[in-house]
């Protein structure tokens, strides 16, 4: 109950100043570079324990994300809300004449953030240093195909759930052209509060790799660019 009411008290505080400051909505993509520091150590563990050929594929590379936003400008900040979509994976892989393996791990994640920017430099160009901060839902979902002389041998599908908190500094580099604002962006996600994989049918089967329970880690560089529309034109012309 406590937290419907901060949140319709957030609602009436933005809706209450649409008219008083400029409502913007807007979209970034780009692209992003992801640490998965455990996820790797669970490929370099199957590696070894595989009794035949295989080699690592893919190994979560840097992959493209995308980031509508809706936020409250004032004179020397802004303040507004995202949310985040990125997604990464891996591949052990063997195959010849006689068969083939697959060894799939698929990451995608929704992170809904409350967004704080701070004006360096507010005129036709535009400088500016923001922060996010939110959680990161992160699902995993995990493959595993055997195939020996058209015949499946192995073809499990297991999905694991967590969830992280993250932060994430950088810098806007922007120009405003009409009631659109056009810029780019580099900043460095932080996954400072990692839960580990558990089971989605059952929270209490958690992902192990030895004694350690797997987390992901999306920490990393992210960089792209965005575009962000005046919504207060079509308020004013309607008056």
């Amino acid at each position: 109950m406590k937290r419907h009411l901060q949140f319709c008290l957030l609602v009436t505080f933005l809706v209450g100043n649409i008219y008083a400051q400029n409502l913007k909505i807007g979209f970034e993509g780009g692209r992003g570079s992801y640490t998965m520091k455990e996820m790797k150590d669970v490929n370099n563990l199957m590696i070894s324990e595989i009794p035949f050929d295989s080699k690592i594929v893919t190994d979560f590379p840097s992959n493209y994300y995308i980031q509508p936003s809706i936020s409250l400008d004032y004179q020397k900040f802004s303040l507004g809300i995202i949310y985040a979509y990125n997604s990464t994976g891996s591949r052990i892989s063997s195959i010849d004449y006689s068969g083939e393996y697959r060894y799939d791990l698929q990451l995608s994640s929704n992170s809904p953030a409350l967004q704080i920017e701070y004006y360096i430099y507010k005129k036709k160009f535009e400088m500016s240093f923001y922060t996010n901060l939110g959680l990161v839902y992160t699902k995993l979902t995990m493959h595993e195909l055997l195939t020996v002389y058209d015949t499946n041998l192995d073809n499990s599908k297991n999905e694991f759930l967590s969830i992280n908190s993250n932060l994430e500094p950088g810098f806007h580099f922007s120009r405003n052209i009409g009631v659109c604002n056009i810029g780019i962006n580099v900043g460095y996600s932080i996954n400072y509060y990692k839960q580990g994989f558990y089971l989605k049918d059952n929270k209490k089967i958690p992902l192990m790799n030895g004694n350690d329970q797997v987390k992901p880690d999306w920490s990393g560089l992210r960089y792209g660019i965005f575009l962000k529309y005046n919504l207060n034109t079509i308020f004013h012309s309607s008056e």
